[in-house]
């Protein structure tokens, strides 16, 4: 492309006939335009430590992402996920005191149904990050599975394989890389975490065509919300009764589920 800047902004939505892939191409207008101001003014995010990056940056992006897709809304910076304490309690023998509480950069939750969708944790910009690094992998792990044992405490009467298309997401940033990994249920006794998409956002305008990689990690995340509606509209028909559910393909009937895998 002659001019890759002019291409986004003249991205035609006459060549799109759903108003889903309307959406998505308002946010990478948007997402483009707020990347040119911060090339506009460029810095070194080194010396401005991990926040400074985390939140002028990555931050935006997801707040965009959010607030134009309207099918999320985050907690962001040393926040909690909602509804999972008692996944901790459970596998500590129900002591309070021995509960490590680890708290998360950035939590996404589906609006419609209050569940915790994404996680997002940044693990710095320096040189030696590589302690941090591997802490919040661990801490991504743990958050990932822990929300889909909360969600299947939810839909325990719901058909198990129903619950197999469960999916949720967590985003690890280091410097300026994001990388996305897939939580699962699978089929037994282990969670399944996938990593699905990794990209790089570009700081600099001379490397502006690095976006193409950023927006389709996005669109992943876009398409996996949506089809994540259609798994929980199915679940809420068989909570509800609406669907019948033989006792025996019910989730609380399938113990693996309910292992712990420390």
């Amino acid at each position: 492309m002659s001019n890759f800047s002019q291409e986004i902004f003249n991205i035609d939505h006459c060549s799109y006939v759903t108003s889903v892939n309307s959406t998505f191409i308002d946010f990478i207008k948007q997402s483009y335009n707020d990347l040119c101001i911060c090339w506009n003014d460029t810095r070194d995010y080194q010396l401005g430590g991990e926040r400074t990056l985390f939140s002028e940056v990555f931050l935006q992006q997801f707040k965009l992402f959010a607030k134009m897709t309207k099918l999320l809304y985050f907690k962001w910076i040393e926040k909690k996920m909602n509804n999972t304490d008692h996944v901790w309690l459970a596998k500590k023998n129900y002591v309070k005191k021995d509960v490590q509480l680890k708290l998360l950069d950035g939590i996404g939750i589906m609006k419609k149904n209050g569940v915790n969708f994404m996680m997002i944790e940044s693990s710095g910009v320096g040189d030696d990050i590589y302690t941090h690094t591997l802490e919040d992998t661990i801490k991504n792990l743990k958050h990932g599975s822990d929300s889909l044992a909360s969600i299947l405490c939810d839909y325990q009467y719901c058909d198990n394989n129903t619950t197999q298309e469960l999916v949720v997401l967590t985003c690890h940033i280091i410097k300026n890389k994001l990388t996305i990994m897939k939580y699962s249920p699978g089929n037994s006794s282990k969670w399944v975490a996938v990593e699905v998409r990794s990209c790089t956002i570009p700081l600099a305008y001379e490397n502006r065509k690095d976006v193409i990689k950023l927006y389709e990690a996005f669109a992943y995340i876009y398409s996996t919300l949506k089809e994540q509606l259609n798994v929980y509209d199915r679940l809420a028909d068989e909570r509800l009764g609406f669907v019948v559910v033989k006792e025996e393909d019910m989730v609380r009937n399938c113990s693996h589920f309910f292992i712990s895998n420390d």
